[in-house]
């Protein structure tokens, strides 16, 4: 999971434990790199916990949860924004799934056919993770790469589709999001770490796994894979949910995942670090991705114990030809960056290059060779069609993106009915890589073939796969005859028999026929009921067939025919009947096969019969053989415009919901002549854009209905829409949703109090007060304070201790009283405010043992007598009324203090006598 962390060098990172793994838990991979540290952590991860498959549901609860108490679903979380959906723990457990947002399972990130699932990798957590059911579907076991042409695309942007060529991976791959890329990284580094065993065996079982899996105990991965996680890993950093999960994890299997404790480990095992005191990572080619025209810059990050003294990069274009050096040099920080580029290489050329570094002490490391290869300077990606399952009503939208180094000369689009395609139209883009062309509609069930052309200036030129789709039906098929002789022969269909005393017959829910043991050959006919097409075209005919024993006169012992002239009764041989052409069984293979489908577009539009015309050339063995069919289908599309759903009986309850509660919405939703696909509710704060939306599902009968939380507004605005079989949708009308109006109760604040109760000027006074809200919540509770009553300047928010009770620390200041008051805000913004409140505050000064000073004269003009009894001498602060201190003076009983500089007014003096502190309060007057 994606954050900003500092960059730390590696050195200094085994001193830094990122999640909490008990003290010396990897002293025994200290000092080591390569296959020795793998096999070293292999001996400390290894032996772990065997859950049983059914308690990760309730491991999930401890290792998977988001804040909001959520399941962490990494194929569905949005980080940062809000996801299209959330799983509640237990309750969306799969069961079926029909789509996204339907339940969550348990998904094998490292896929459970790689390892013939079996334990204990079946049930290890550091690979389980829960996940969108229907998602985790469409991920099945394709490896994780990176997708240069999407094929679908999950709410949160994880795409399945092409492997991108840069990375060395071809077919079909799945991508997750950037957020969570380092997450499945380093799940891969532990599977190769904890079952290090046994991951030699794997390739051999899972063709997908062949693509990545070396069939070794290391590197384990082949070298494109272990470039690909490294770089995942990297530019996807170990985050707070990771080192959490880790803990849960090993708390419940007693092991961890090394890789998220010590990031650096798989830069030590697979990327060519060691812990010399030299690291060397982050390492960048500009441009990234070069073509036969780029000139390639590279950087990376150097740091050492010590200084670095020397870092270069070699390449070469053979592994073991890396013997050009480039000399490196610092930038900024502890960035290097080649003093000359690696010269411009041949389209294809695959560029083999390592860096080496090495500090003034002889520390030195050296990364793992690394490659790029050498693209064309002009690629097209990212072919769509819109829509993506056209009809013949249709014209298709063609969009690629094309990417060129050099100015573009021509991008072209080749289509036909043919797989090589010959009809040009010319490309358009209203700017940037996008460029598309459109192909006019084409009839139900023509193939169409595409591919793009382009051209520029370097020059190169680059042509596309060829792509092609099937047009499809705007009406979909209706089932104009179906028959799977459950309930033996309907009655509206019809047996006869011509010659012999066989007939076909009802036998396991199929129908049969044999002439053997007849009295004479046998012709039978099975016949279905009247079929009505003339409302219909696109009419085909399939069934399943068999046949059992040999006959001379195989295959046309059995002859499929159709007749628009027979009556429906008696012998079917007073009508005319055409043969049709079907898929016939091997002789005496006694399997059902397929029919295959069969064109009747010649019947589009008629009335007519299907027969099944049975004979023997004789009634013993190798004259007579047995046949059957079942499940015969007849379909055609009908040539009535199809009808839009009907919505009614839109309702929402309660009608005038309080803000906060569920409020739920129901309509009867129905469709003539088809089926309904999808209903959904939309609705909103504005009647004009209905920008939210939720699925309704079907509750009974024809009623759908959906449950949303009504949000703090007075109105909302809703509609139903329904989409049919046919993509044929209707909308309700927009409803008007009132809140239910009710008056907001102000908070109230009680119990305020001072500790302590009588403070000295300077000292820290507590505030305590209760707010409570009898129907909404505190928001907030500030004290404003200040040393008038019409004066309170200063404000400070009360800190929530416990149940409803507030409180706050104020310095009092160097006044005579303290003036405040408390506020409080509920969550609907109401406020309450109490009265002013007083606090006396005091000097400092104990006003004990009177009798042992006095002060005189009082008032006074211009001196000041200072009378001690039992003491020789005293320390005298003379203060204003504010706090102020105007005088001080160490005094002997009798000696004077000079006032003359004071003006009239009264004044506090402070006489501190040995322990005893004593405060007079005198006046001057002149």
């Amino acid at each position: 999971m994606k954050k900003n962390l500092l960059l730390l060098s590696f050195w200094l990172l085994p001193l830094l434990i990122w999640a909490q793994a008990p003290a010396g838990y990897y002293t025994n991979a200290d000092g080591k790199s390569g296959a020795e540290l793998k096999t070293a952590l292999f001996g400390i991860i290894g032996n772990h916990t065997v859950r049983s498959y059914d308690n990760l549901w309730t491991d999930f609860q401890t290792t998977d949860k988001k804040a909001n108490g959520k399941v962490w679903d990494m194929y569905s979380d949005i980080p940062g924004g809000t996801p299209a959906y959330e799983y509640t723990f237990v309750t969306d457990q799969c069961g079926n799934y029909s789509g996204e947002n339907n339940c969550y399972n348990r998904e094998h990130s490292f896929p459970k056919s790689w390892f013939a699932e079996a334990t204990p990798m079946y049930s290890d957590l550091f690979h389980l993770y829960p996940t969108d059911g229907y998602v985790n579907g469409k991920r099945s076991n394709y490896i994780f790469g990176e997708v240069s042409s999407a094929t679908w695309q999950s709410t949160n942007g994880s795409m399945l589709g092409t492997a991108d060529p840069t990375t060395n991976l071809t077919g079909t791959v799945f991508e997750p999001i950037d957020t969570y890329k380092g997450d499945f990284a380093r799940t891969y580094f532990y599977m190769a770490t904890c079952y290090e065993d046994k991951i030699t065996g794997w390739a051999s079982i899972a063709t997908e796994a062949q693509q990545i899996l070396a069939g070794n105990s290391y590197p384990a991965y082949k070298e494109a894979y272990v470039q690909l996680l490294l770089k995942w890993a990297q530019s996807d950093p170990v985050s707070q949910k990771e080192i959490d999960r880790n803990n849960a994890v090993y708390g419940i299997q007693k092991n961890r995942n090394p890789y998220i404790d010590h990031p650096e480990y798989a830069e030590y095992v697979w990327g060519g670090q060691t812990p010399s005191g030299v690291s060397i990572s982050a390492l960048a080619l500009t441009p990234e991705f070069p073509n036969e025209t780029n000139t390639v810059s590279l950087s990376a990050t150097v740091i050492g114990k010590t200084t670095i003294s020397v870092v270069k990069l070699k390449w070469g274009n053979t592994p073991a030809m890396e013997s050009t050096e480039i000399a490196m040099t610092k930038t900024t920080g502890d960035t290097y960056q080649t003093a000359t580029p690696i010269p411009a290489q041949a389209l294809n050329t695959t560029v083999y290059y390592s860096v080496f570094a090495q500090d003034v002490d002889g520390g030195s490391s050296t990364t793992i060779t690394k490659t790029y290869k050498v693209g064309n300077s002009l690629v097209i990606s990212n072919l769509t069609t819109t829509p993506t399952a056209p009809n013949e009503t249709n014209t298709v939208l063609i969009s690629a993106k094309v990417n060129s180094a050099t100015a573009l000369n021509s991008v072209t689009l080749f289509w036909g009915l043919t797989a090589t395609p010959t009809t040009e139209i010319a490309m358009s883009t209203t700017g940037g890589d996008i460029y598309t062309a459109t192909i006019p509609a084409q009839a139900v069930s023509a193939k169409v073939y595409y591919y793009i052309s382009a051209t520029n200036t370097t020059p190169a030129t680059e042509k596309s796969t060829t792509e092609s789709y099937t047009v499809a039906n705007s009406v979909a098929p209706t089932n104009l005859l179906s028959e799977d002789f459950v309930s033996c022969l309907p009655s509206d269909w019809l047996a006869y028999s011509v010659a012999s005393n066989k007939n076909w017959a009802c036998v396991s829910n199929a129908f049969e026929i044999n002439g053997f043991g007849g009295d004479v050959a046998s012709e039978d006919w099975l016949i279905t009921k009247k079929v009505d097409a003339t409302n219909y075209k696109s009419i085909a005919l399939s069934f399943k067939v068999k046949t059992k024993f040999t006959d001379a006169n195989y295959p046309n012992t059995l002859t499929v025919c159709y007749s628009t002239d027979y009556s429906g009764t008696g012998n079917p041989n007073t009508a005319t009947w055409n043969k049709l052409t079907y898929t016939v069984p091997a002789s005496n293979s006694n399997a059902y096969v397929s029919s295959g489908n069969i064109d009747l577009t010649s019947l589009e539009g008629k009335q007519f019969y299907i027969g099944f015309k049975y004979v023997s050339s004789g009634t013993t063995a190798g004259s007579a053989s047995l046949w059957g069919v079942d499940d015969i289908l007849l379909v055609g599309t009908s040539t009535v415009t199809n009808q839009a759903p009907t919505i009614s009986a839109v309702v929402h309850t309660p009608t005038s919901p309080a803000v906060g509660t569920n409020v739920t919405y129901s309509a009867n939703v129905t469709d003539a002549d088809g089926s309904i696909s999808s209903v959904s509710l939309n609705y909103g704060q504005d009647p004009t854009s209905l920008d939210q939306s939720a699925t309704m599902t079907l509750t009974s009968g024809n009623t759908y209905s959906a449950t949303v939380e009504f949000p703090n507004v007075t109105k909302l605005y809703y509609e139903v829409e329904a989409t049919d079989n046919l993509n044929l949708a209707t909308t309700s009308a927009t409803i008007t949703v009132t809140a239910a109006t009710t008056t907001n109760q102000a908070p109230t604040i009680s119990n305020i109090s001072v500790t302590p109760s009588t403070p000295q000027q300077g000292a820290s006074i507590t505030i305590g007060a209760t707010a409570t809200d009898s129907d909404g919540s505190i928001a907030v509770v500030n004290v404003l304070h200040g040393t008038s009553a019409d004066n309170l300047i200063n404000s400070l928010t009360m800190i929530l201790v416990s149940g409803s009770n507030y409180s706050t620390t104020v310095t009092a200041p160097q006044a005579s009283t303290l003036f405040f008051k408390v506020e409080t805000m509920d969550n609907l913004g109401l406020k309450t405010t109490s009265e002013i409140q007083t606090v006396n505050l005091t000097t400092g000064v104990e006003q004990t043992a009177k009798d042992i000073v006095t002060l005189y004269p009082n008032p006074a003009t211009n001196e000041l007598a200072i009378s001690l009894a039992n003491h020789s001498g005293a320390k005298v602060g003379i203060y204003e009324l504010t706090g102020k201190q105007v005088a001080q003076k160490m005094v002997a009983s009798g000696e004077t203090i000079d006032i003359s500089a004071l003006r009239n007014g009264i004044y506090m003096v402070r006489i501190e006598t040995g322990n005893t502190v004593i405060t007079k309060k005198i006046t001057v007057s002149r």
